[in-house]
């Protein structure tokens, strides 16, 4: 058999391997998120997180399995081609570097509390606190 057919023939394993590593590396996100966020709060860069992360937690908990599911669901059915495996590829790689952000964030945090009171006190950057309604 010829080698490549083999690799093309493992295509839908790989990426529903991939699938479930990106959703639960997107909970863990979620969760670390939300820990942070209803307790001392955290600076959030992405404007559109932050937007939503001005609601309740509910509706980022929501929002976020909505597109988590969409995304890998969008995966999931073209997983046979290219493309699928190279977006979740891509969706892996990203989640796991944010994965390592995380980690060593948890290391750092208690470290960080004088900054982050400070932080929170300025109006121009992304500081959020969420409270849990």
């Amino acid at each position: 058999m010829h080698r490549s057919l083999g690799w093309t023939r493992h295509r839908p394993a790989r990426v529903v391997i991939l699938l479930f590593a990106v959703m639960a590396m997107s909970i863990a996100d979620l969760i670390m998120t939300l820990t942070y966020a209803t307790s001392v709060g955290m600076v959030e860069l992405n404007p559109l997180a932050r937007a939503m992360m001005s609601g309740s937690t509910r509706e980022l908990v929501v929002w976020k399995l909505a597109t988590v599911l969409l995304g890998t669901g969008i995966l999931f059915f073209i997983r046979r081609t290219r493309g699928g495996e190279f977006g979740a590829w891509v969706c892996a790689l990203v989640l796991g570097a944010l994965t390592c952000h995380w980690i060593n964030y948890n290391r750092e945090a208690s470290l960080l509390t004088r900054e982050l009171h400070i932080v929170s006190q300025a109006d121009d950057i992304g500081f959020v606190q969420m409270t849990t309604r």
